[in-house]
Parts: C-alpha cells; sequence; structure tokens
C-alpha cells in the first residue's frame, strides 16, 4: 500500500491499525513528508511502515524532504528548481493530474516534486519484488534495506537520517527478490520489535523484542541507554546471543 499522504498527528489507535496490516502480510509504504524538518510526520513514522525521503535529479537531498530518525529509505522525487537534462522542463516527476474547468473534470499528467512522489517509486520497487517473490513480508524488506542489499549507498556511510539506508535501487532488489525466490537466505542483521518506544502519559514501562532476520549469527554484546533515567533489563527469555525481551523503565 502507498501513502501519499501525512499531517495526522500520532495515534495508539492507528498504530494498531497499521501493526495488523503488517501481521497481515500487507507492506506499507508512505510518504516522508515535505517540509524540510526532522519533526516526525504520520503516517509514514509509526513502526512497521516504510518512510521515504525524497532526492532530485542529481541524486541529492531534495530541499523539502523531511529527514531524521525514522527515515528508511529514499526515492526519487523531482526538484522543480532545476532543468540539469536541457529538456526546457522543469525536473519533477511525470505525475497523473486531474484539474477542473468549467466545472468539468479533466485527468492528464503533471510535472510535481514531494516526497509523495518518491513514495510510489518505491512501493512500484516493492510491487515488482513480490511480483518474484510472492512471499515477500515487511521483515524481509526491513532486513534487505538495513543490510544495504537493495540500496546505493548516500551521504554518510551505512544508515543516515536524510537518506535512510540509501536511494532504492531496482535492479538490485529484483536481484535479491530471485535469490530469495530460489531458497537464497537474508542477510542477518539485529531487529528490534518495535523499533520506537513512545512512552505516553502514566506509562514507565514498556517491552522490547530484539530479534535477528536470517542465518548467520549475531551477538548482542551491549545495550546502553544514553541517559540514567532510562534502564534496560533483560528478562528471562534473553539467550546466550542476547536476543530475547528486554524491559525499558523511564524514571
Amino acid at each position: 500500500i502507498n501513502l501519499s499522504l501525512g499531517g495526522s498527528p500520532f495515534s495508539e489507535f492507528t498504530q494498531d491499525v497499521y501493526d495488523q496490516a503488517r501481521a497481515a502480510g500487507v507492506i506499507v509504504i508512505a510518504a516522508a513528508g515535505n517540509d524540510s524538518t526532522s519533526v516526525p510526520s504520520y503516517p509514514a513514522s509509526y513502526d512497521g511502515v516504510v518512510s521515504v525521503s525524497a532526492v532530485g535529479p542529481a541524486k541529492r537531498a531534495a530541499p523539502y524532504s523531511n529527514f531524521g530518525m525514522f527515515i528508511d529509505v529514499a526515492a526519487p522525487g523531482g526538484n522543480m528548481a532545476f532543468d540539469l537534462d536541457g529538456d526546457g522542463l522543469p525536473d519533477g516527476v511525470l505525475s497523473t493530474h486531474v484539474r477542473v474547468v468549467d466545472e468539468e473534470r479533466l485527468s492528464g499528467y503533471r510535472l510535481m516534486e514531494g516526497t509523495s512522489m518518491a513514495s510510489p517509486h518505491m512501493a512500484g520497487v516493492t510491487a515488482l519484488m513480490k511480483s518474484v517473490y510472492d512471499d515477500l513480508g515487511y521483515d524481509d524488506l526491513d532486513a534487505l534495506l538495513a543490510s544495504g542489499s537493495i540500496t546505493e549507498d548516500l551521504g554518510d556511510p551505512g544508515r543516515d537520517d536524510v537518506f535512510g539506508h540509501g536511494l532504492i535501487d531496482a535492479v538490485r532488489a529484483l536481484e535479491q527478490s530471485a535469490m530469495l525466490a530460489g531458497g537464497g537466505e537474508l542477510p542477518s542483521v539485529l531487529t528490534t520489535t518495535p523499533s520506537l518506544l513512545i512512552f505516553e502519559s502514566g506509562v514507565s514501562v514498556l517491552m522490547l523484542e530484539v530479534e535477528k532476520v536470517g542465518s548467520d549469527p549475531l551477538q548482542v554484546d551491549a545495550i546502553e541507554a544514553s541517559d540514567d533515567w532510562v534502564q534496560v533489563t533483560p528478562l528471562p527469555n534473553v539467550d546466550a546471543a542476547g536476543l530475547g525481551t528486554y524491559e525499558v523503565l523511564v524514571d
């Protein structure tokens, strides 16, 4: 599902809906927002939703694109301030569009820019991946993104707050889907569920699941808190590799 929209505040009820969609095997992809801010934008910043930032035609961060810790991946969103290909048209993304003339709706195409253009690029690549490997789920996509297997790394090495895990690469994505369809293994990466803990009013304790995707061994060496008012305690089901459930307490 592509969601080229945003603006509503966080809602626990809505988070539950996305959790249900994810449990049903649906991959939800959303536009990160066009306010050039690190302030979380929803639905893109919900846990379990792929948040897509935008790049312009030169693979540079689009000036309007949101950024921050919630960004998962970047995709082409256009930049109408340039005409780098010299075709006499601004470098936007050609999009379907409806205009109203004398109360009549006329359909056509229009050059536009925004993370609303970037998000469907990512959704389209994901749909192609599922056409090759039908069992592709959110966790699989998350692991492939986190490992850098389906992206071109831009900006700071590895994940950063502007491009996420990098610019989506359709060819690499389809190659990875073909590998999985042929019985190959996902790259081993560490995942947490949820990826973000939100302590609402009156809530001081939440649980965090630390898991591994892939077949290669991974070891959790340490879990640290940035402030002394945060305490992280492993529960009895945490194994020797450090995988399992952790209690997070805020005082």
